[in-house]
This record gives C-alpha cells, sequence and structure tokens, in this order.
C-alpha cells in the first residue's frame, strides 16, 4: 500500500476495528459508477471502507456514492437555489454522508491522494471548503490518528 503506510495501518489496528472490502467488490463497485477510486481512497476501502468505528453515526458506504452525492446536491440546492446544482462536478465523489446536511467529498481528477472539501451545515458561500489537504490527512484526523 502507498497511502495507508505500515506505520498508518499500525495506528489505525491499535486504536479502532475496522474491515475492509476485497479487491473484486472495490473493481465491481468502480464499474457500477463507471469511475476509478483514486488509490488513497481504494486503500482505505481494502483496510476499513466495510466498517471503522472513527465512523461511527455517519454514512462512508462505497454502494451508496451515487445517493451521497444525490443528498448533498439536494441541500446545496435548499442553500443555494438553481446555482447549488452544479457546484459538484461530474469527477467529486461525495463519500461521507451526515445527517443530510454534512458531506465530505474528493474529486477523482485530482490525483491518487486528492484534497478532501467539505460542504456543511451552515455554508454561507457556494465556494468549496477544503479541510483537508489530502485524502490520507482526512483519514489521520477523523480517527485521531
Amino acid at each position: 500500500m502507498k497511502y495507508i503506510t505500515e506505520e498508518l495501518l499500525q495506528r489505525i489496528t491499535q486504536s479502532t476495528t475496522s474491515e475492509g472490502y476485497s479487491f473484486a467488490e472495490i473493481q465491481k463497485a468502480e464499474a457500477e459508477f463507471g469511475i476509478q477510486f483514486p488509490q488513497a481512497y481504494r486503500e482505505f476501502l481494502q483496510v476499513m471502507g466495510k466498517r471503522v468505528n472513527f465512523f461511527q453515526g455517519i454514512d462512508y458506504s462505497m454502494y451508496d456514492l451515487k445517493l451521497y452525492k444525490e443528498d448533498a446536491v439536494k441541500y446545496l440546492y435548499s442553500l443555494f437555489g438553481d446555482i447549488g446544482m452544479d457546484f459538484l462536478k461530474e469527477d467529486d465523489i461525495v463519500f461521507v454522508s451526515g445527517q443530510g446536511c454534512n458531506h465530505y467529498y474528493m474529486s477523482t481528477s485530482e490525483g491518487e491522494n486528492p484534497s478532501v472539501n467539505f460542504i456543511h451545515e451552515g455554508m454561507r458561500k457556494l465556494e468549496p471548503v477544503e479541510t483537508y489537504e489530502s485524502f490520507t490527512e482526512f483519514i489521520k484526523q477523523m480517527g485521531n490518528l
């Protein structure tokens, strides 16, 4: 693994319970959605994509990516009207959804370890809020690793 390094993997397994998807399951999901996931996200899915205790109470199933994106677009529409409909780009993956108003997303065109942005409750401006410089940094912060 390139992004979920041995050091990070040790910290994850010491502090959390996790379960991942098989490589075949990930490939099947990519085919279903017609996209290739960034490498760092693929590694996350393999190590802890099914279950990780620092994501309790939020939704992050790779099988619901389309639903998360639809929910994020609806939320943006509720805040900003029609202009909110075009905020997320075609190559954006909304991979975490919480309570219908908090969404984390990344762009598949930003390389293997893309930055992670946040759509959140109470947004006042329709602009990306970059919260993590990379997907790996997002995992480290969310898991307090």
